[in-house]
């Protein structure tokens, strides 16, 4: 018995019609017409490119697959698992590569019990869990049909960032990144630079607040007194970490430890 061709349908005012068969020249070219003409219409469509990119940020979610392009230093003599290839890095967080998946941006995994993708409200954006709840990575998938890109990054257990504040006002939840519960989102006008618990959210260094002056704001002397700032905020926090934890730069490191007993301190 002869193997039925796959058809293309379309459904049409006058009816359902099948035009064509998709492994021909003609039916793979139907097939990309399509496909154009969906695009077309959805980059016509106000909104639309963010609804793309937000389902297939849900898509995603639900999808054992992880990004194949992993955000990794190769160079940086201070990385310890620069030479490890891909494979043998994703075994170091207990991650087990299957194999690639149908979407070539992707690949299938096995992920450690527990772990779980997380959508964030921004639709680009997606954070890899653990069981914990602690945020192991940041998954970056753009779904937009002109700039499909997709890339993973881990996170260390203990990292520098920023702080934002609208005067003595925290403007972001640390845990989620939106505005705490109940509280409008505020133009910030100061920051800190801090070392923050990846697992807890919970700030164990801080330094003290800077007026933030950005060179758009007219003042190019004040902007430069800003960033070196800034950046001997970011020495002090290092200085912080090594001295406590010389293994904060593996991103592998001190997730099983319990760091209750470190009390938050702030450089005065």
């Amino acid at each position: 018995m002869k193997t039925p061709r796959p058809s293309i349908i379309v459904v049409t005012p006058e009816g359902i019609q099948i035009v064509g068969n998709v492994v021909t020249p003609e039916g793979i070219q139907i097939v990309k017409d399509i496909a154009g003409l969906s695009n077309l219409l959805v980059a016509a469509t106000p909104g639309g490119i963010e609804a793309q990119e937000q389902s297939a940020q849900i898509a995603q979610t639900f999808a054992e697959e992880l990004p194949r392009k992993i955000q990794r230093s190769r160079t940086d003599p201070s990385e310890p698992y620069r030479h490890l290839t891909d494979k043998q890095y994703l075994d170091k967080a207990g991650i087990k590569l299957l194999g690639p998946a149908q979407d070539q941006l992707f690949n299938r995994v096995e992920l450690p019990k527990g772990w779980r993708k997380s959508p964030t409200v921004h639709s680009m954006w997606t954070d890899l869990l653990d069981a914990r709840d602690g945020k192991r990575a940041n998954i970056f998938f753009k779904g937009a049909f002109y700039d499909y890109d997709a890339s993973i990054s881990f996170n260390r257990r203990l990292q520098v960032q920023s702080i934002y504040y609208h005067g003595a006002t925290p403007c972001y939840d640390l845990r989620t990144g939106n505005p705490p519960q109940g509280q409008p989102e505020l133009q910030h006008d100061h920051i800190s630079r801090a070392v923050v618990d990846n697992l807890t959210f919970q700030v164990l260094f801080e330094t003290p607040h800077l007026k933030e002056i950005q060179f758009r704001d007219g003042n190019r002397e004040q902007a430069l007194a800003f960033y070196d700032q800034k950046d001997a905020a970011d020495k002090t926090c290092t200085d912080w970490l090594i001295q406590r934890f010389p293994k904060y730069k593996d991103e592998f490191a001190y997730w099983d430890d319990d760091l209750s007993s470190v009390t938050k301190s702030t450089k005065k």
